[in-house]
């Protein structure tokens, strides 16, 4: 259900709160109800870079499926400050590593000890264009379609 794309190096950070001032340098413009249940004043210390697999959906599929179907539990290493590096990196939309045609980026985040399923779409339609950042539980019946991407720990 995964087909790998290629790795990736996220950059690490000192400390990330995630706050008002972070979702305004990062290009957050919507955060779902879910997400902000999570992580509003969530902090991150000492956040390493790290290498990512960054694989694509082959058919649709739901994120658990997919994950079972690579057959490790060793996926929900990445931590929110990636997300958040990641998403300031292309803070306008530029080109990078994360898809910029609507489609979800999803990133496997273990959040405490519970992993967390949380997708970056950069929103075009809505002036000026923003990141909207949601979060699900790994096992959300949500289906993803062929080509979205997921980016997860590479070990």
């Amino acid at each position: 259900m995964l087909s790998h794309v290629k790795k990736v190096t996220i950059a690490g950070t000192p400390t990330m709160v995630f706050n008002q001032e972070a979702m305004e340098m990062t290009n957050i413009g919507f955060v779902g109800e879910y997400a902000k249940s999570l992580v509003e004043g969530y902090t991150d210390k000492d956040v390493p870079g790290v290498v990512a697999n960054v694989a694509e959906f082959s058919k649709g599929a739901t994120l658990a499926a997919a994950l079972c179907e690579q057959g490790s539990r060793d996926f929900y290493e990445l931590r929110l400050g990636h997300v958040l590096t990641m998403a300031m990196e292309q803070c306008a939309g530029d080109k990078g590593d994360l898809l910029v045609n609507g489609r979800p980026n999803v990133f496997c985040v273990l959040l405490g000890v519970t992993p967390v399923a949380f997708t970056l779409r950069f929103n075009t339609a809505k002036q000026p264009s923003h990141w909207d950042l949601a979060a699900y539980s790994i096992g959300n019946t949500q289906k993803y379609r062929k080509g979205d991407r997921v980016f997860y720990r590479a070990l």
